[in-house]
């Protein structure tokens, strides 16, 4: 008699349970409600500050070029920090103490970026004629960078014309800036990769640092005699703290690409390598293009290969590979040279830049496709957004670039990246050559896709850069921000002797928009009566 407190579970697992009176009350109770953003996609792609990335010069006299071509602009996911490089593409004049990298961080008042203080002008600035011991003559410092989540790993590549090697130039950020650290036990900030070399003067930048700072990636499409192909496999680790912090690369595995033979002979050059991108849990992306010796046919392929991060082991076979349904394509653009995957390694997205709409009709429109592992091993991946024909419908879907003037609209030629924040696909891509509107315009987009509530793809903003600006040449994607990079602000100097023009990082703002939704959560039950 007099009643009975009884908890929650313990109603639950009662299978039969009789009450003489009829009075029950369920309290406490706790309604949580939960925030998820969506991209909004009226008000985001405003342009909140254009920064100047470098100089480009031409003289006659010598054929030097200062701020030519490759460059790189990154954001750190948080937003916090902006990485601006300007890289020589070739000197005759001893300008390689000009390169630098910008480092840009968000304030307060002021511009969006600046020193920190409100001031419109960098927070640090990493020159390479500041660094001891280095060559006086250094072609593309700096033309790719490499950071972590937010920024606090910065690596700077160096290509000295080197094709049987890469060298990196490491940095970690400490309380007041970015300092050089040892690299593997050595008392130098530099660090030589003799199982990879470079690609010098090339616009796709091949190579990947995990989000978490944990796994790096260098590939070279073009690697051995035979143009194989390669990608090696680096774990990194950090140790110490401030400025006694060290990294140390720790060689994993080499890849190499397979060249189909006839009697002997090879028919097919693969080119592993010619796009990559890892996640935090050693899931890694790398495309290949498998042409023919007169560069007019090509058979691309992606693959997915699996680092297994906690037993420290490498499946040498890739774990799932794509090949484009009609085939074989005979463009040198339709190749894939662009590709992401998420930092988590549940996402991945690449690009056949030139692929043609419908083919064979020379329009050069490129196309974008994105898949989602579909199984816990990653042997299983299906195709997110686009038409309802899936996988086998090549041509439907919003991921097709799309022309106002003509053809060579290059849907994804330079940068594709793909990452996922509070449930939302977010997609960047750029094309530096597209002829979209105008010859080599440029163009770049940012598209967002929500599973469960869209259909398709949408497109949040789309830009078109000016005249032969060759807008797209960088592009990076942060959480609330993303940076568009075009080669020269004034396009129409760049042939005349010994003009200056300047390359432009444009920052564009991502705004959200609220969903809603609530749930209520019984903590206990308070039951009044007599149990029988």
């Amino acid at each position: 008699g007099g009643g009975n407190n009884i908890t929650a579970t313990e109603i639950a697992s009662s299978s039969t349970l009789t009450l003489k009176s009829d009075t029950i009350s369920l309290s406490p109770y706790s309604q949580n409600v939960v925030a998820v953003n969506d991209v909004d996609t009226t008000n985001s792609g405003t342009t909140m500050q254009t920064l100047e990335a470098g100089t480009f010069r031409r003289n006659n006299t010598s054929g030097d070029y200062y701020s030519d071509k490759w460059w790189n602009t990154l954001i750190g996911k948080d937003g916090n920090y902006m990485f601006i490089s300007n890289s020589i593409s070739w000197t005759n004049d001893s300008l390689s103490s000009l390169q630098y990298v910008k480092i840009y961080k968000k304030q307060s008042s002021g511009d969006l970026y600046g020193d920190g203080d409100g001031n419109p002008g960098p927070f640090q600035t990493i020159t390479y004629g500041d660094i001891t011991g280095s060559p006086s003559s250094m072609r593309e410092w700096a033309r790719d960078l490499q950071i972590d989540q937010n920024g606090d790993l910065l690596m700077i590549d160096a290509s000295e014309n080197h094709n049987t090697q890469q060298k990196w130039y490491v940095y970690y950020k400490t309380s007041s800036n970015w300092a050089p650290i040892n690299c593997d036990g050595t008392n130098s900030n530099i660090r030589t990769f003799p199982q990879v070399g470079n690609l010098p003067n090339n616009s796709h930048i091949l190579n990947k640092l995990s989000a978490n700072g944990q796994l790096l990636v260098l590939s070279n499409n073009h690697q051995n005699p035979d143009s194989t192909g390669r990608f090696v496999l680096f774990k990194v680790a950090l140790t110490g703290s401030g400025s006694s912090t060290e990294i140390f690369f720790t060689h994993v595995v080499t890849v190499d690409g397979t060249n189909e033979y006839t009697g002997g002979s090879i028919t097919r050059w693969a080119h592993l390598g010619s796009c990559c991108s890892v996640a935090n849990d050693g899931t890694i992306l790398v495309g290949s293009y498998n042409r023919n010796s007169s560069w007019s046919n090509f058979k691309c392929k992606v693959y997915v290969y699996k680092y297994d991060v906690d037993a420290d082991s490498f499946n040498s076979s890739p774990i799932w590979t794509w090949e484009e349904p009609d085939g074989y394509r005979n463009n040198y653009t339709e190749q894939i040279e662009a590709g992401s995957i998420t930092s988590d390694g549940n996402y991945i997205a690449f690009s056949s830049h030139g692929q043609d709409n419908p083919e064979n009709s020379t329009n050069n429109y490129g196309w974008i496709r994105v898949y989602k592992k579909n199984n816990a091993s990653g042997t299983d991946w299906v195709r997110v957004g686009g038409p309802s024909g899936g996988d086998s419908d090549l041509f439907g879907g919003t991921l097709w670039g799309s022309t106002v003037n003509g053809g060579n609209v290059f849907m994804g030629q330079t940068f594709v990246t793909i990452d996922k924040v509070d449930g939302t696909l977010r997609l960047l891509q750029s094309a530096h050559q597209s002829s979209r509107v105008n010859y080599v315009n440029g163009w770049a987009s940012l598209y967002k896709f929500r599973e469960g509530a869209d259909s398709d793809w949408v497109l949040v903003k789309s830009h078109d850069g000016t005249t032969s600006s060759e807008f797209g040449r960088a592009a990076s994607l942060g959480h609330n921000y993303y940076v568009i990079g075009s080669q020269q602000d004034n396009p129409s100097a760049q042939s005349n002797v010994n003009n200056v023009v300047k390359s432009k990082a444009y920052v564009y703002d991502i705004e959200t928009t609220v969903i809603s939704s609530s749930n209520v959560a019984t903590t206990s039950a308070n039951v009044s009566g007599e149990l029988t």
